[in-house]
């Protein structure tokens, strides 16, 4: 199993792809206060992905980890934890926003609300099923 740091599509393709979407709906929202809360959130994931090169490098040069070490991996957990759940706040707060104006953004809504409502009753089922086992053993 890899590692939090050895993950390049968890930790780097991922903060990378919603950073570009970030980039994409700040410039749809340049006059806009919710541009405020996309800067924060790609701050956040730019932190993260600098910090986990940074890492990345330590680790290729085989020195020992060191205090600082320890904080940049803890800055770099806490940030991707926090800019991936603001992104994805961000992202909702995006189409709620468009969906005053444009039909397109009900649409998306609608079928992410679908979606939603799928995922609950198969972890409802996966919840029911891990109880089941517990029972039978």
């Amino acid at each position: 199993m890899a590692s939090f740091v050895t993950d390049w599509v968890g930790a780097l393709c991922v903060p990378l792809g919603m950073l570009l979407l970030l980039m994409v709906m700040i410039y749809f929202h340049r006059h806009h206060w919710l541009k405020y809360v996309y800067l924060v959130s790609a701050s956040c994931l730019l932190i993260e992905i600098s910090s986990l090169l940074y890492l990345q490098w330590v680790s290729l040069r085989g020195s020992p980890a060191s205090t600082f070490s320890f904080i940049v991996v803890f800055l770099c957990m806490s940030t991707y934890g926090f800019g991936l759940v603001l992104a994805v706040l961000s992202v909702g707060a995006f189409l709620i926003e468009y969906a005053q104006r444009q039909w397109w953004a009900r649409i998306v809504i609608g079928i992410a609300l679908f979606v939603l409502i799928v995922l609950f009753f198969v972890c409802v089922y996966w919840f029911m099923q891990g109880v089941a086992s517990l029972n039978s053993g």
